[in-house]
């Protein structure tokens, strides 16, 4: 009892004191607009499809919503507007800037073509697998790492240093010799020395990738680079013997 329900839309049943009445939907009243720029009133029903009320004329936009006159907006890349003479769209493509075309030079870099929005456009972007493999330096060189926007750089420099017998040596160092000699010589040789019957300099400026000492000599890496190796040079001068007798 006093159960209600709809039979349609627009039509409800209520149940009273065992009696079924059927009643319509009660609308509110609604009155005209008066519209300007010569636009008629339409009808506008609700979602219940009974009742109704009146908007000024207007464009149909994308899925049915109301677009007024003048209005503009953009739909599936065009460019729509609601025309306030004929209250009908019209639409145009977008319009898209010019491509500008990006400098992709750099190691890994790769131009790609994409859309953003509507318009085309070209970026760099990343190519992980183009970045090239880390050097392995030789003795007397160091691996030199620069980071770049996508890979790494590598380069192999000097440290600085000589190379010998498959050993580095720093700038002062002594190199191994053959020893034949058992008396330790008089003094450390300090650079180019004169020969005692002579006068000429006997001191010798060895390029190291040739590098063969022979006895009797003191050898010791030395401050100068080759610059065909970019190693530091290897010096050596003969030993100076103890050559007085001893009273």
């Amino acid at each position: 009892n006093g159960e209600s329900w709809k039979i349609s839309n627009c039509t409800t049943a209520t149940c009273t004191g065992g009696k079924i009445t059927v009643s319509p939907t009660v609308c509110p009243n609604v009155t005209q607009p008066i519209c300007a720029n010569r636009r008629k009133p339409i009808k506008i029903y609700e979602q219940n499809g009974c009742c109704y009320h009146y908007e000024c004329e207007y464009c149909v936009g994308p899925v049915g919503k109301p677009k007024q006159p003048g209005e503009i907006w953009t739909s599936e890349c065009n460019t729509c507007e609601c025309d306030q003479d004929s209250m009908s769209v019209r639409c145009e493509p977008v319009k898209c800037p010019e491509v500008q075309n990006p400098n992709c030079t750099e190691s890994g870099q790769q131009l790609l073509n994409k859309t953003e929005g509507c318009c085309p456009t070209q970026t760099c972007e990343c190519n992980f697998n183009q970045c090239a493999a880390p050097l392995i330096c030789p003795l007397g060189f160091k691996l030199n790492i620069t980071n770049g926007t996508c890979c790494q750089s590598y380069k192999c420099v000097p440290k600085g240093v000589c190379v010998y017998d498959m050993t580095e040596f720093k700038p002062g160092a002594k190199i191994p010799t053959p020893q034949t000699l058992s008396e330790a010589p008089l003094e450390k040789p300090s650079g180019a020395k004169a020969s005692p019957k002579t006068g000429e300099d006997t001191s010798v400026t060895v390029q190291d990738e040739s590098f063969n000492p022979a006895p009797c000599q003191k050898c010791y890496c030395g401050p100068k680079r080759n610059p065909t190796t970019k190693l530091n040079i290897i010096t050596c001068t003969p030993v100076v013997c103890n050559t007085s007798c001893a009273e």
